[in-house]
């Protein structure tokens, strides 16, 4: 009756704390976790918390204290990853080999290291996880074997992230017509629809792609494909539909993860442009980026694009994102990115752009792990 009593107690805790971190009040939530040493549950709370405040020293201790913890021992990970310290994450992860995800943390190491090999090997062991073999397509893009990739996404044809990366294939290999017809499948994905837009364009079908935009005309990224196909179709921009907001309301967190998803598609992709000289093309996105003040990971790229002056991309992209803060609320990432690009001796370089974006990818992940659990 007791055990029962006090696991009721928890679970009732575990929603203020939830509560109070959504509000950010730290302290209420720390007391709660004063109350419950031992309580694994809201001790990874109380991780969770150091974690976004980036005091790692603190969360490390808790984590040490549940050495047999999967999901804490998972933040450990997180944590040494976030230091650069993978030797020990690497050395914690194989202590759990049979853990998603963890092993998916691997991967992610793996990957970063360009330990292609190692990460494929991992990822084998876990042939119907889809968030591991969404990694195992990312490999196999990135290294342009697509016969690989696509054994892969034809294993899932319900996920929707792995076929809107069989999307991504098809593109790249010029081959639209599957391209449209896997993305009709998916008619209310945002992000594959957004694809289906690029296809079009494409072909200069910009009236095929409009009528899809004003469908999502809600979703940032497709806003800015809109905003090209007027500009091109000699519209102006004041004919836009207006968005019936009265009517649609969004749900927050999922615009939020749709965003993210093509932050880690559109702001890799035009990297690669510019990295690969196509910076017609690149510099054609960033000036429609700049006119529409889209996302901050995105605006990055555009800071990067302008080498000739870094101190005044980097003056620049910091008043962005502090407008941006105002309009879209607390974000601990961009809160911390205003402040190192407060400092003159701060390197402003394309690793600086992967960490950041790095971090928004994060994000989606851990909303992914709670979905596995």
């Amino acid at each position: 009756m007791g055990e029962r009593y006090m696991e009721e107690s928890i679970n009732e805790f575990e929603k203020i704390m939830d509560q109070y971190i959504q509000e950010e009040n730290f302290i209420e939530a720390e007391k709660i976790g004063a109350k419950f040493p031992n309580a694994p549950k809201i001790q990874s709370k109380i991780i969770s918390i150091y974690i976004k405040l980036e005091e790692y020293e603190k969360a490390k201790e808790i984590g040490l204290k549940f050495p047999e913890e999967e999901k804490i021992q998972s933040q450990m990970i997180k944590i040494y990853m976030k230091e650069g310290n993978y030797v020990e994450a690497i050395k914690l992860g194989t202590k759990f080999p049979e853990n998603p995800i963890i092993q998916s943390q691997m991967i992610s190491i793996y990957i970063k290291e360009k330990e292609y090999e190692k990460a494929i090997k991992l990822g084998a062991k876990f042939s119907e996880n889809p968030i591991i073999q969404t990694q195992m397509m990312s490999i196999y893009i990135e290294q342009k074997e697509y016969e690989k990739a696509k054994e892969i996404g034809l294993k899932f044809p319900e996920e929707e992230k792995i076929q809107s990366q069989m999307i991504k294939i098809y593109m790249k290999e010029g081959n639209y017509v599957e391209a449209i017809k896997l993305g009709a499948e998916f008619p209310e994905n945002p992000i594959i629809q957004s694809q289906m837009m690029s296809v079009y364009m494409r072909q200069g079908k910009y009236y095929r792609a409009k009528r899809i935009g004003e469908k999502f005309s809600w979703h940032k990224p497709i806003q800015l494909q809109l905003g090209k196909i007027y500009n091109i179709l000699g519209q102006p921009k004041n004919d836009k539909p207006q968005i019936e907001r009265n009517n649609a309301k969004i749900d927050n967190d999922t615009n939020k993860a749709t965003n993210e998803d093509t932050i880690s598609m559109e702001s890799r992709e035009i990297l690669e442009w510019i990295e690969t000289s196509q910076r017609t093309e690149a510099k054609s996105i960033v000036d429609e980026i700049k006119k529409q003040k889209y996302y901050p990971a995105i605006l990055l790229t555009c800071a990067l694009y302008d080498k000739n002056d870094m101190t005044k991309a980097k003056e620049q992209f910091a008043e962005f994102l502090e407008k941006e803060l105002e309009i879209s609320g607390e974000d601990e990432v961009i809160k911390r990115v205003i402040g190192r690009l407060k400092l003159k001796d701060e390197k402003f370089d394309r690793k600086y752009y992967e960490n950041f974006l790095t971090e928004i990818e994060e994000r989606k992940q851990e909303s992914q792990e709670e979905m596995i659990r």
